[in-house]
């Protein structure tokens, strides 16, 4: 599946590809975790192949846990830039 996306992304003029949830798709490589660690490094090949062959391709990913991604999704040319977004202060919720 992630190829098939990748793969329709790269034919595209502009696309991108957003991984909802990244920390429960590529969390931390373990031990005794091998399902994972295979789709954390296609992950990485798609995403370092991409950004050889199709430079319109952008791939962003969302999460609420940032420390529990593996640390290769972070690298540079990867998921390189974070932005932080935080909740509302429940003070404000109910004043508009």
């Amino acid at each position: 599946m992630l190829r098939q996306v990748f793969r329709a992304a790269a034919a595209a003029p502009r696309a991108v590809i957003l991984l909802k949830d990244i920390d429960v798709m590529c969390p931390v490589r373990e031990l005794g975790r091998d399902a994972h660690a295979r789709i954390v490094a296609q992950l990485l090949s798609l995403m370092d192949g991409a950004k050889e062959e199709a430079s319109s391709v952008m791939v962003a990913a969302t999460t609420c846990k940032p420390n529990h991604i593996d640390m290769a999704l972070r690298r540079p040319g990867r998921l390189d830039r974070e932005v932080t977004l935080s909740t509302p202060a429940s003070s404000l919720i109910g004043l508009f």
